[in-house]
């Protein structure tokens, strides 16, 4: 395996670890992980990703997010590294029944990397992110428990 995912996150400065060290210091380990992305063999960090929970009557619903640094990206890391860290969220945190990822309709890699690792399209929904005062449409996919675990029984019996 490349990926290897370590209890913390890459940061681009000094300042930048220290917030995030403080925000996992407070943060309600049963609402959000966050982990990085590393190369397994030299540790070499390579990006990050995470799960929120989402609260009240949604509270059995985590959403995804990652991120990859540029040089990284098309080489499968990220594939690999949902198929880890999916697997490690649905042992870890036994009440979720569905995971839930938004990805701007311009970044289909993504799209396509969600979709290996089981993900299913369910729709766009229109001028939902915004980013440098530019407004994007976006994919939303998700993937329920018992699609997982049933994909990972088909996938054995093969």
């Amino acid at each position: 395996r490349r990926v290897l995912c370590f209890f913390s996150t890459v940061n681009k400065s000094e300042n930048d670890a220290k917030s995030w060290v403080e925000f996992c210091a407070i943060a309600n380990k049963d609402n959000i992980l966050s982990l990085a992305i590393a190369n397994s063999e030299t540790g070499y960090p390579m990006g990050g990703i995470g799960v929120e929970r989402h609260s009240d009557v949604y509270c059995k619903t985590m959403e995804v997010g990652y991120w990859l640094g540029e040089e990284f990206w098309g080489k499968g890391v990220i594939t690999e590294a949902l198929s880890l860290f999916i697997s490690h969220v649905f042992s870890q945190y036994k009440d979720i029944v569905r995971l839930e990822a938004g990805v701007v309709t311009e970044n289909l890699g993504s799209v396509r990397a969600l979709q290996r690792a089981g993900f299913i399209s369910e729709g766009i929904i229109r001028q939902s992110f915004s980013k440098k005062e530019k407004v994007y449409d976006t994919y939303s996919l998700s993937l329920l428990r018992e699609e997982y675990f049933k994909s990972k029984i088909k996938k054995r019996k093969k």
